[in-house]
């Protein structure tokens, strides 16, 4: 999935790939991140756990819920095709428990 005319650098175009994958994990959005998955076949360590959470929250329905993103970083910029790196994401599960 690297676009090296849209992303010269590979690290950038690493960078977008992962923040379309985590955008769908911070916005609690399990059809998108399943699709992601499908789409892309990156792989993502906890991925499975990740799809359960989100299929809790969605099923939660009644008690608001989001994620708060709160991190992302890269091992090392990949600067030339052919490097590697280890991405890293985090955010914390909200729900909402305002009195009704």
């Amino acid at each position: 999935h690297y676009e090296a005319a849209k992303y010269p650098v590979p690290g950038d175009s690493i960078k977008a790939m992962d923040l379309a994958g985590v955008g769908h994990l911070w916005g609690a959005d399990v059809d998108g991140w399943e699709g992601y998955l499908r789409t892309t076949r990156n792989t993502i360590c906890g991925r499975h756990p990740l799809s359960t959470m989100l299929r809790l929250v969605r099923g939660a329905g009644q008690q608001p819920c989001r994620v708060v993103p709160t991190h992302y970083s890269q091992s090392s910029k990949v600067l030339e095709k052919g490097g590697s790196s280890v991405s890293y994401a985090s955010g914390v599960l909200a729900v909402d428990t305002l009195p009704p």
